[in-house]
């Protein structure tokens, strides 16, 4: 029997190619997204897959009619919302998850997978960071993704509501229509390199990240959904430090690019808001199976031959 699901940000860079993995096993998905996007004529396009557009805010009970697994995304994806719509995390990341999470109350039943980030860490004393870290964000989408985390948790001691939560690390591949200086910056960037653009790097690009490719981290989602103990949380990243002027490099290898790499020091409030070095431990997803396939080489040349062909 296929099992009925939900992604909220479903049409996003990880939800969309979830939502693709559910419905090539079986499952019928329903995508809910604010607005039509690069991945809407993809995902239209498949028998299992029904997509609504409309606001979180504005969700009701018969969206959720027959649902058994709710796996919300949707959310803001970067810390600059301050600058120029400084309520927009707040709506988004907590209103919208208690949207979710009183719809999921009412019906019963409905388990919630959450989606989470690496920045709800903030500076760490020692790496890699395992989900027991204490948890500092340092601005306002860290802050209020550790909140949605809270409001999970609460949902679950009041009222039992079954519920697990990844935080990713960086992810990256192709897919990533929104990718940006604030958001998604290795492939914004690697787009800079293919059109020989000039590449300015904060610290030289001399800090570590931890990369992982968008297929791994559908699989990671799957293993925590299946295999992850209740009321739990976990790491889905490589559990691996790379060095981002490396994958620069690669890059400009990769495309032949003339492109002139620069050093530059980041601006006061990136110097506020980010870490300079972070990678993840993992070792708590490996336990329920999960395990990285696509190396940073792999993903890489996949992640250039995706642009290479777009920009041809």
């Amino acid at each position: 029997m296929p099992r009925k699901v939900m992604i909220t940000g479903g049409l996003g860079f990880i939800g969309s190619r979830l939502a693709r993995y559910l419905s090539d096993r079986g499952d019928d998905v329903v995508v809910v997204a604010r607005t039509k996007n690069a991945n809407f004529d993809e995902l239209d396009q498949l028998t299992g897959v029904k997509i609504v557009i409309k606001d979180m805010n504005t969700l009701e009970k018969s969206d959720f009619a027959d649902v058994a697994q709710v796996y919300h995304f949707a959310g803001t994806v970067h810390n600059y919302n301050i600058f120029n719509s400084p309520f927009l995390d707040c709506r988004t990341n907590i209103e919208g998850t208690s949207k979710v999470l009183e719809l999921a109350k009412e019906l019963g039943n409905v388990e919630i997978i959450l989606g989470s980030t690496w920045f709800v860490y903030g500076r760490q004393p020692t790496l890699p960071v395992g989900e027991e870290g204490k948890c500092e964000p340092l601005a306002l989408y860290g802050a209020t993704k550790l909140c949605s985390e809270h409001f999970v948790r609460a949902y679950g001691r009041v009222f039992g509501l079954p519920f697990k939560i990844v935080r990713f690390g960086n992810i990256y591949g192709p897919g990533d229509v929104n990718s940006s200086k604030e958001k998604g910056a290795l492939m914004y960037l690697l787009r800079e390199i293919r059109y020989n653009n000039p590449i300015r790097l904060y610290y030289g690009g001399d800090f570590v990240r931890d990369y992982l490719y968008v297929s791994d981290a559908v699989e990671g989602i799957v293993h925590v959904a299946a295999n992850g103990m209740p009321s739990e949380t976990y790491n889905i990243g490589s559990g691996v430090p790379t060095k981002f002027l490396d994958l620069v490099k690669f890059g400009l290898s990769y495309f032949d690019s003339k492109s002139v790499v620069s050093t530059i020091d980041p601006p006061r409030f990136h110097q506020a808001v980010q870490v300079k070095d972070f990678y993840l431990n993992i070792e708590k997803a490996k336990k329920i199976g999960f395990a990285p396939k696509v190396s940073i080489e792999k993903g890489l040349r996949l992640a250039c031959e995706d642009i290479k062909r777009q920009l041809s």
